[in-house]
């Protein structure tokens, strides 16, 4: 639900959305008087933007002229109604804060409201887009980090003047006021545009260059323009066959989304900066070019950070740093909050390690420890499984395609197996990339976890964060001594996996990092589980 938020008072708790009179309305307050022009400008966009496609559909059939006598009147109405809309969000919308709750009530046709405890918040957040910002306002969000896609246990504050905004996230994380505060934010982290190399070699670059060259096609074939397109392609390239216009595809994309990439790190991570906040008690990371974003993270909800090294930039020595706390929402939870827990984008594998030691209050980071090779035994299993892979999926492709009607040219199935055999030495390669990454140690208060290919991921948590063990055993790891264990954590992803390691290695490691834990799982003369599970 869309709200807006009041000033920290002193009224009474009284439920959202119940009650009637005076007495039941003491404290409430209606949202920023601009939202009913900030209303206005979205309806109006939103109205223009569809206004034209529909003028082109409407254009086929009764023509050009009588699409646009149709198209004009409505748009104009809509545009004419919408600050109506904006009018009625603010007489509809209250909200308050009291010393125990944040409110937030809508009066429509039906009533309906949510509270939550102020003291079970654990992320208070701004962000304001190039609209919100344009009339100086700004969203506050806060939540306990336990509402994933139904929002039940978030309210959003919208739109709030910038400076409200920013007072109420200081007051709900018990932040002192600026000219209380002894001492000004702590910097831990700021944006080097020498980062920017690494954006166009991140999976950013082939994600958006795909989504680019899929939505030309679909604008080519939604105004049939296939024939025009595929002439023009011949003619440039000659007969050269198809597969010249795919690799010149591919290429162009690549192209896109390298430079796409180049954008999108600008506009995510324009003017970023890392603070610990006066009295020590909060992280705040704030970024952003059009849309900014301020993201506060209790000290005392972080359980240990999560250093990442996708594929792309690995050869380039970068990495990401990611936290790991209680009720920081991450991309499972909800599809808006990809990048939430970000504290650091990508950057020089040095510079994460001191922001992450920086960020745990380590003088020595305890991602600096070396780490537990595992057995030989995990790498044979990953090599054979890249070696079988490929073929395996080849083979049922030509199964597949041999079941289908009609026969399929023999230079389909050149196609397929010559890519399997070009495939399966890079399958190879990323097999034995994937043992390298394995690794695992005891830092002080911390456990080390590391594993991965596609990104290579390097946690440390705190011993004191993990509520639990989960051991496992395949069919083919007992055969080759091998066993899984993993950390059960109320923070982060939940669950962090030591993958393929030594059985005594495992459970010594699982025995030692939470002494007593497994104990009661673990025979008196023997070092294994009673079973798969424990």
């Amino acid at each position: 639900m869309t709200g807006t938020s009041g000033a920290s008072g002193t009224s009474g708790a009284g439920g959202a959305g119940g009650g009637s009179g005076p007495a039941a309305d003491e404290g409430w307050r209606r949202v920023d008087p601009r939202t009913v022009w900030l209303t206005a400008v979205l309806t109006g966009g939103a109205v223009c933007g569809a206004a034209v496609p529909a003028t082109v559909v409407l254009g086929r059939d009764i023509g050009f002229g009588a699409a646009l006598s149709w198209v004009l009147p409505v748009a104009a109405l809509l545009i004419l109604l919408s600050p109506l809309t904006g009018l009625l969000h603010r007489r509809s919308v209250r909200y308050r804060i009291t010393d125990e709750f944040v409110e937030v009530r809508v009066d429509l046709v039906l009533s309906s409201g949510r509270k939550l405890r102020r003291e079970r918040l654990r992320t208070v957040d701004v962000t304001a887009g190039p609209l919100h910002r344009l009339f100086r306002l700004a969203e506050l969000t806060a939540g306990t980090g336990q509402g994933g896609e139904d929002n039940k246990e978030r309210v959003k504050l919208a739109p709030l003047n910038r400076h409200e905004a920013e007072r109420l996230r200081r007051s709900l994380l018990n932040q002192p006021e600026p000219e209380t505060a002894v001492a000004g934010p702590h910097l831990l982290a700021a944006i080097d545009w020498s980062w920017l190399r690494y954006a166009p070699v991140s999976f950013a670059a082939p994600a958006i260059g795909a989504v680019v060259v899929g939505l030309a096609l679909r604008v080519v074939g939604r105004f049939d323009l296939e024939e025009s397109a595929l002439e023009y392609v011949a003619g440039v390239l000659g007969d050269g066959g198809i597969w010249p216009a795919v690799l010149v595809l591919v290429a162009a994309g690549l192209a896109v989304g390298m430079l796409g990439s180049l954008v999108w790190f600008v506009e995510q991570w324009w003017d970023y900066r890392l603070e610990r906040e006066p009295g020590g008690t909060t992280l705040l990371c704030r970024r952003g070019l059009f849309t900014t974003r301020s993201v506060s993270i209790e000290q005392r909800r972080l359980r240990g950070v999560d250093v990442a090294e996708p594929l792309g930039s690995r050869p380039f020595g970068a990495a990401r740093v990611d936290a790991v706390g209680t009720g920081i929402r991450t991309g499972d939870d909800d599809k808006k909050a990809a990048g939430y827990g970000t504290l650091l984008p990508a950057a020089p594998r040095e510079t994460a390690d001191r922001v992450a030691a920086s960020v745990l209050r380590e003088e020595a980071g305890p991602l600096a420890v070396p780490l537990r090779a595992h057995p030989a035994a995990a790498r044979r299993k990953r090599v054979v499984w890249a070696v079988t892979a490929v073929p395996a999926l080849c083979l049922t492709t030509t199964l597949v395609g041999a079941a289908l009607p009609g026969a399929l040219p023999p230079a389909t199935w050149v196609a397929v197996w010559t890519v399997a055999v070009v495939l399966s030495p890079a399958a190879v390669l990323l097999g034995l990339d994937a043992y390298r990454s394995l690794g695992h140690a005891l830092s002080g208060a911390y456990v080390v976890i590391r594993s991965g290919t596609l990104t290579r991921r390097t946690v440390a948590l705190q011993r004191s964060g993990v509520i639990g063990w989960k051991i496992r055993q395949s069919v083919f790891q007992r055969r080759a001594g091998l066993i899984s264990v993993t950390a059960l954590t109320p923070a982060g992803s939940g669950a962090y996996t030591v993958r393929d390691t030594a059985e005594a290695d495992g459970i010594g490691f699982a025995g030692t990092a939470v002494p007593g834990l497994l104990d009661q799982f673990l025979a008196p003369s023997d070092s294994r589980p009673n079973g798969p599970d424990s």
